[in-house]
């Protein structure tokens, strides 16, 4: 029994560093990691993007960081891992949920 509670507290402990792994590139279904990564590559500064989950979807918006306006946009399927990745980006403070999701 004590090693049971050994195992649950460091399950615990190391959740948060597990999510925190977790990359943008991993919300991404494996059938679509050659055009996401293809996106990706095509966004410089000044442009930012912000990723978000809807209907089982990654969407990714591209700004322009000087007028805010979308410049482009992606949608993909997800990965298992989505749902859990989004959640753990809405539970932190907006200045790392902001560094997470842009990731």
């Amino acid at each position: 029994m004590h090693l049971l509670r050994i195992v649950i507290a460091l399950a615990t402990l190391l959740a948060p560093v597990a999510m925190a792994a977790l990359r943008l590139r991993d919300t991404i279904h494996t059938e679509n990691l050659r055009i996401y990564d293809s996106f990706m590559s095509q966004i410089h500064l000044p442009m930012v993007y912000h990723a978000y989950l809807k209907n089982n979807r990654v969407h990714i918006d591209v700004y322009d960081h000087e007028g805010g306006k979308i410049v482009n946009y992606a949608t993909y399927k997800s990965s298992t891992r989505a749902a859990a990745f989004f959640q753990y980006v809405s539970e932190q403070p907006p200045w790392k949920a902001a560094h997470l999701a842009s990731s």
